[in-house]
């Protein structure tokens, strides 16, 4: 898998500046970043629905705030600042829910609220759930680039480790051919990263 790049700052500064394509981009910043949230959240416990209404609100959040968050590099990456507002979104339902079963006298119920009260979110796991949506955003937004055939020579070594030479033999390439392949599909899964992350 690609080392990707950190995140979007062309599209912050194209909301925050409430450029004319604005609405797009947010609609751009929505389509990568809601599945990472919806994911990570879920994993951390979560229903589908409330899952989703912490990502409502996450965002609710964002768009009131974007306008303080600095997209240089240097003073943070946004992802990081999102994760800091996720965290604070998931917190918050948390207590609601906790102030919602205190009618239970149920000492084992008490017990598991208070730790999932408690409980830290990993940034490992959220930078993970970035990773993953990048990539997978951007190869959906790139593949109609690339024939069929050298698709696959990318996707069966760089994504499914497949070595090249099973792969030229599996595609009838040879092994070169497999790697240059490989190489101008990463080569344009990084250009369509910097052009959403603005470096």
């Amino acid at each position: 898998m690609p080392d990707l790049p950190a995140t979007p700052p062309s599209l912050i500064v194209r909301i925050q500046n409430r450029e004319k394509h604005a609405d797009a981009a947010w609609g751009q910043l929505l389509e990568i970043y809601t599945p990472i949230v919806v994911r990570f959240v879920r994993s951390r416990g979560l229903q589908d629905a409330d899952a989703c209404d912490v990502a409502q609100e996450t965002f609710r959040t964002v768009a009131h705030s974007i306008g303080g968050f600095d997209p240089v590099p240097e003073k943070g990456r946004f992802r990081d600042w999102l994760f800091v507002i996720v965290r604070s979104r998931l917190a918050d339902h948390r207590r609601r829910t906790a102030r919602t079963q205190q009618g239970s006298g149920d000492p084992d119920i008490h017990a598991a609220l208070d730790g999932i009260v408690r409980e830290e979110p990993h940034q490992a796991l959220w930078d993970q759930e970035y990773q993953q949506q990048l990539l997978t955003w951007t190869a959906k937004h790139v593949r109609g680039e690339f024939t069929e055939s050298t698709w696959a020579a990318f996707w069966m070594t760089a994504v499914d480790g497949h070595p090249a030479n099973d792969v030229a033999g599996r595609l009838g390439m040879t092994v070169s051919n497999v790697y240059v392949c490989k190489s101008r599909v990463l080569a344009r899964l990084r250009d369509k990263v910097r052009e959403i992350e603005g470096e």
